[in-house]
């Protein structure tokens, strides 16, 4: 029986609903959202998400067309549609509808990995990215599979085995790998950064790899550590929370200084020369503190601040010269220590001539 005009018509409409549908909402609307949210937020309306979904609104627009086609199709009472294999039609449709609509996710995941605060570094954005792909791509694949009625338990058991496998064999390297993905995610230190293990090891910070960090110190060579023993170490970070380094000044005067006058002399230099060095901090005040009676002398500390912990070694340098200069011109005195043996009376003395036979 031959189709009937207004039926093809009606049929063709219904079919193209869809592919209409998508593209309005990839032409229209998801570009007004996009625009309204980059107004909102002062961004670019390329930034936003809406933005980036709208050529996948027009793709699975059309893929639904295509599936409420072969709906429309397989109702005629038509040789042609009652020999297809509609089960396999609505598979490869699924599958097609299935890649698709993954695709999108991954790619609104990845937009929004890229619009990310700063403070997610670009080691971390690559890591969350990779992750998230491999995620996405492998729900997916299970998916397609699964409509194909391929049975994925014993790939899923047989990955699993491999899998575990390769973690005994790789331990120390996953242990590694893991500890970077911690560092990375974590971010106790950065680049730039002067930290000081619990083991002793400490300069700056190189770059922190995926396996390994590489610390400078002061020397030429480089310290390359494990992620995983770094991982596990006790860090001090002196650039955290920002890269001002207190420095601290120990020293002694004389019992009979004057105390408040030594004080004074301390803070003046103190102010003196953290305004002349490059790296001191003029807006710290700094602070002196008398800690005790030593042997000689009353101990005390002198506290400064430098702009960066690398110029913390100068401004100490400098300091003590300038307070040794200091000391000197207004009569202050560091006494040096005296240490006097004396022998219990009741001890016997040897004879010159018993000493010189």
């Amino acid at each position: 029986m031959p189709f009937e005009v207004n039926a093809v018509l009606a049929m063709i409409g219904w079919s193209l609903l869809p592919v209409a549908l998508g593209f309005l909402a990839g032409r229209v609307v998801l570009p007004l959202l996009a625009k309204g949210l980059a107004r909102r937020y002062d961004r670019r309306k390329e930034d936003t998400l809406p933005w980036t979904l709208r050529k996948y609104a027009f793709v699975m627009g059309a893929v639904l067309s295509a599936y409420v086609l072969t709906l429309q199709l397989r109702a005629l009472d038509e040789p042609f549609a009652r020999q297809l294999d509609w089960a396999t039609v609505d598979i490869w449709i699924k599958s097609f509808a299935t890649i698709v609509g993954f695709m999108a996710v991954h790619r609104a995941v990845h937009r929004a990995i890229e619009l990310a605060p700063p403070s997610l570094d670009a080691s971390a954005r690559s890591l969350l990215t990779k992750i998230s792909a491999a995620l996405i791509f492998g729900i997916a694949g299970v998916t397609v599979l699964s409509l194909f009625k391929v049975d994925v338990g014993p790939l899923l058991a047989s990955l699993g085995v491999i899998g575990i496998a390769v973690a005994l064999a790789l331990q120390d390297t996953l242990g590694n790998y893991f500890a970077g993905i911690t560092l990375t995610i974590d971010k106790p230190l950065r680049p730039g950064d002067y930290v000081r293990m619990d083991g002793g090891v400490e300069g700056f910070v190189e770059s922190v790899g995926w396996r390994s960090t590489r610390i400078k110190p002061f020397s030429e060579s480089v310290i390359i550590i494990p992620n995983s023993k770094l991982a596990t170490s006790i860090l001090t970070n002196n650039y955290y929370p920002d890269n001002g380094a207190r420095v601290y000044v120990d020293c002694g005067v004389s019992y009979s200084s004057d105390l408040a006058h030594v004080e004074a002399v301390c803070t003046a230099v103190a102010k003196e020369v953290s305004s002349t060095i490059e790296g001191g901090d003029p807006e710290f005040e700094p602070l002196v503190r008398y800690k005790t009676f030593g042997d000689s002398n009353i101990l005390f500390t002198i506290i400064l601040r430098a702009n960066d912990f690398d110029a913390s070694f100068l401004l100490k340098h400098e300091y003590i010269k300038a307070l040794h200069q200091r000391f000197r011109e207004e009569g202050i005195e560091i006494s040096y220590p005296v240490r006097e043996i004396r022998m219990p009376a009741s001890a016997p003395r040897q004879s010159s001539d018993a000493a010189n036979p």
